[in-house]
């Protein structure tokens, strides 16, 4: 997907005297995310290979100069949660100073796009300058956490709750950290593996407000949590919503559990006699 022509629908969207220009991959297009709260911590949840896509955003975003314009994954781009099915919210990336946002601003938006039938065009989202800074970042190998904040002057886009929707907000060069951040979380994983990245700061809690984390059966473990809350909830109707979620997180481990054993166990059987170990997620 990394390497496909990046290209968004646009939506224009009239809230009060502001116009805003919304930003949108195409859903064709294939990118899935979640979004949960965890340990005080906003996360988007995705597969490695969907990660590329995510940074082309933030970095777009950085550079563009029209006014109220932002990104929003939303709609057919948003799955449930991949530890217990439960619903994600919207996550949306803007410019600080080109779109401020207010609640009313975002819940109208997500109104709004909810209605929507069909966009106002596709754009080609600029990524200039990109290749070149991935260049430079891996010619100066990130010695530590702290030592790349040091380097980058630890400027970050903020991560709220705003309006129903988790939105990243920064400047463009807090945006363009961000996306460079990110970098080296698309690599490949292996079923079972996980691999993470801080992104922002909010008001109240300066460290570890948002997260992007990568799971490499990220699709698997959809497909093993929906069948888990199915399970849990024809057992137990009168469950309280956080026995609910306990209950449909542990049975979503264990079937991936027993998913990730017997693949093992298949490709040990292919590789003993001398077959192409079958392809995982």
């Amino acid at each position: 997907m990394g390497a496909a022509p990046f290209r968004c629908h646009l939506y224009r969207e009239a809230i009060g005297r502001r116009l805003f220009r919304v930003i949108a991959p195409r859903p064709r297009d294939g990118l899935r995310i979640s979004t949960n709260r965890y340990h005080e911590t906003w996360h988007v949840i995705c597969a490695p290979h969907h990660v590329p896509v995510l940074r082309r955003l933030f970095w777009a975003i950085a550079f563009d100069e029209h006014a109220d314009t932002l990104v929003l994954l939303a709609g057919p781009v948003l799955a449930p949660t991949p530890f217990d099915a439960a619903p994600s919210r919207p996550v949306i990336i803007a410019r600080v100073d080109r779109t401020p946002l207010r609640n009313h601003h975002v819940a109208e938006l997500l109104v709004r796009m909810r209605r929507r039938r069909a966009p106002d065009g596709t754009i080609k989202p600029r990524t200039f300058g990109m290749n070149a800074a991935d260049a430079a970042e891996a010619a100066a190998p990130q010695a530590s956490h702290s030592a790349w904040h040091k380097r980058h002057e630890h400027e970050e886009p903020r991560v709220d709750l705003v309006g129903g929707a988790i939105v990243f907000r920064g400047s463009s060069r807090a945006l363009r950290q961000a996306a460079l951040a990110l970098r080296g979380l698309d690599e490949p994983l292996q079923d079972g593996k996980m691999g993470y990245q801080y992104v922002g700061e909010s008001h109240d809690r300066p460290h570890a407000a948002g997260e992007v984390q990568v799971f490499g059966d990220y699709r698997s473990m959809l497909s093993d949590a929906r069948h888990a809350r199915e399970d849990v909830e024809r057992r137990g109707a009168d469950l309280s919503p956080r026995h609910l979620s306990d209950d449909v997180c542990a049975e979503r481990a264990a079937r991936s559990a027993r998913r990730i054993e017997r693949r093992r166990a298949q490709a040990a059987r292919r590789g003993r006699t001398g077959t192409t170990p079958e392809t995982m997620d």
